[in-house]
């Protein structure tokens, strides 16, 4: 245990009775790692805090539990008070989790490993998804960044993020000082891909799936291979949601400093009245200098040129 790192999970949670156990002991299987606990309730109404605190209880020096007497109305926003509250004075990396996952036992070893020899200042991993039916997928991650695929999306699952200290207390920083103007972002691990990029950081795109990433019908979003979460993201988009999450990211690109000509270009464009010419410029800015996959890029820039978006 001397030369091992030191690693803070933080978990936030919320009505997860069902699978909390089994995530919890994949985390606390780790390898090759000095790993400790943040959890942070929800004010769940299942017996998820009775869970954590039995855990807490009989791993009282790895598990500290925090609990929220009114509900913060989502999971990312959970997050993000977590992520502003935890004491990470001493350790060496931050890991995210969520509630319902099932760790690979090298998960964080391989993480870190990866963040030491490459540079880099964030990862994420591939994942192993599964239904309650049996049926399993591999969810991938692409590797090549453009010039504002942060804007347009995170780096895949925040479930497998893994950040250096520094790194992370950056976002904690951000996190205390704009929190109250980052109620509307959705998602926490989108933010902090965006600041990453925004300060010059790498991120590395492991290929290997890093756990078991259950799907059931109270994920947040799920898959995006499942037919579910497709059908949600478009209903999402043709409401403007997505819309709105992308003047967020640019808000917070801002907020961190970032200046970029293309990123003021699409500004000036979500927020131009509805036209043909604003479609046109909204399709070709996602297809330059959107999304990782061009798959992706295509069909965003159709919903563009659609007007959906």
């Amino acid at each position: 245990m001397l030369n091992q790192k030191k690693v803070v999970v933080l978990l936030a949670c919320r009505n997860g009775q069902s699978w909390i156990r089994e995530q919890l002991d994949s985390i606390l299987a780790q390898r090759e790692v000095n790993l400790s606990l943040l959890i942070q309730d929800d004010n769940s109404s299942d017996d998820t805090k009775k869970i954590i605190a039995e855990y807490a209880d009989a791993h009282p020096r790895r598990i500290q539990v925090f609990l929220n007497e009114v509900g913060t109305g989502s999971a990312g926003a959970n997050f993000r008070k977590l992520i502003a509250r935890a004491g990470v004075a001493d350790c060496d990396y931050v890991a995210l989790a969520d509630q319902d996952d099932i760790w690979n036992l090298d998960k964080m070893a391989r993480a870190i490993a990866a963040l030491e020899q490459s540079g880099s200042h964030g990862y994420s991993a591939a994942v192993q998804a599964f239904w309650p039916d049996g049926r399993e997928s591999i969810l991938p991650q692409s590797p090549h960044t453009r010039t504002l695929d942060f804007i347009f999306e995170g780096a895949g699952q925040g479930c497998t993020f893994v950040l250096p200290v520094a790194t992370f207390r950056q976002a904690q920083q951000f996190c205390q000082q704009y929190g109250a103007q980052l109620t509307g972002f959705h998602f926490h691990d989108w933010l902090i891909y965006i600041l990453v990029r925004t300060a010059g950081g790498r991120w590395y795109f492991d290929p290997v799936p890093a756990m078991r990433y259950r799907q059931h019908e109270n994920n947040d979003m799920g898959a995006r291979g499942g037919l579910s979460g497709l059908h949600r993201r478009v209903a999402l988009i043709k409401q403007g949601w997505y819309t709105q999450q992308l003047t967020l990211a640019l808000k917070v690109f801002q907020m961190a400093g970032g200046k970029n000509l293309h990123a003021q270009v699409l500004e000036a464009t979500l927020q131009a009245a509805p036209s043909r010419s604003r479609r046109v410029r909204l399709a070709w800015l996602v297809v330059c200098h959107g999304r990782r996959r061009l798959s992706d890029r295509c069909v965003l820039s159709l919903f563009a040129l659609l007007g959906w978006f």
